[in-house]
């Protein structure tokens, strides 16, 4: 049963700050819709979705949200027909970092915080530019971006083998490729005009995240960018709230972060995560001084947004010297 304080949570999370003001790859989509067929895909709605619909203003970015999730939710013909996106979505044996009707079509916020990102630093896709989701999981940020921009590369990796081979079945026209748990990728030098890694540096060892670092140097061109997220001091707060961890452990992960500007923790162990093991993937927090101190040489800092990913990650902006 739904109730309108689920989706009033979904919206307040999706339109709290987190610095977004043009919502493009959103607005790019919904603008392929006409008013008769968002009418068309309100009348496939349930009743309970019917009426957390009409409670939302219609020029709220929720509202493009809710209806283009709910529209492919209900495999709504003309929205799929004119916005080109898939109802396919992963069953409950694939890595998915969302479920639901809410999350149907993949991920609007991050696609446009990915947008967002690059219009804060002044940079822009062009056509045929080649993009690499690194950690794409089952693509829920690249099949978003594939689609609202046709004509750039995009690429996805993953170590997961079973969710890239789930999208390499579902999600066309993006290059899926099972990566390896350590550098190198099998990608040439300088292939990539952008990577984003969105809550992959966020469970790195101190080892490893230096390494994949370098590597992301390798692979994207001088004048590039890479964009990251991680845990950082917002995210003590964030979890606190939420009661993720317990109070000593949050202590001691800031004691680390003043001391060492690094934390990890094992916290998947010998079981591992979704099938991938390994000692070097965690959970990390980074300090803003560690990873001035160890990638400045090689890259220039474009961005820093502080709890700017669901008020919870920083976000993190690079560029390749």
């Amino acid at each position: 049963m739904l109730h309108k304080n689920q989706l009033s949570n979904f919206i307040k999370r999706e339109q709290r700050a987190y610095q977004l003001s043009h919502s493009e790859v959103t607005n790019t989509l919904f603008s392929r819709l006409d008013t008769d067929d968002i009418a068309i895909v309100e009348k496939h709605l349930n009743t309970e979705h019917l009426e957390l619909v009409k409670d939302i203003p219609t020029d709220s970015i929720g509202y493009k949200y809710t209806i283009l999730h709910l529209g492919v939710y209900y495999s709504v013909p003309i929205l799929l027909e004119k916005t080109g996106l898939s109802s396919a979505m992963p069953p409950e044996n694939v890595h998915s970092m969302a479920r639901g009707p809410f999350s149907a079509g993949g991920s609007f916020y991050y696609a446009d915080l990915i947008t967002e990102a690059m219009h804060k630093v002044g940079a822009k896709l062009k056509p045929s530019s080649s993009v690499l989701d690194f950690g794409c999981s089952s693509g829920r940020i690249l099949r978003v971006l594939n689609t609202a921009y046709p004509e750039i590369n995009f690429y996805g990796c993953d170590p997961n083998e079973v969710a890239i081979d789930w999208a390499k079945n579902y999600l066309r026209n993006i290059n899926f490729t099972v990566s390896p748990q350590v550098p190198p990728l099998a990608y040439s030098t300088g292939t990539f005009d952008l990577v984003y890694a969105i809550s992959i540096w966020s469970h790195f060892s101190e080892l490893a995240a230096l390494e994949w670092f370098a590597e992301m140097k390798r692979i994207i061109r001088p004048g590039g960018y890479l964009i990251f997220t991680t845990h950082g001091y917002q995210s003590l707060n964030c979890y606190a709230k939420s009661g993720r961890h317990s109070a000593q452990t949050l202590n001691k992960i800031e004691e680390n972060l003043y001391s060492k500007g690094f934390s990890f923790i094992d916290i998947f162990g010998p079981k591992g995560d979704w099938g991938v093991v390994s000692s070097s993937w965690g959970e990390a927090y980074i300090s803003p001084e560690w990873w001035l101190e160890n990638l400045c040489s090689d890259w220039y800092v474009s961005l820093f947004l502080p709890g700017g990913v669901e008020c919870n990650q920083d976000l993190i902006v690079l560029e390749s010297k």
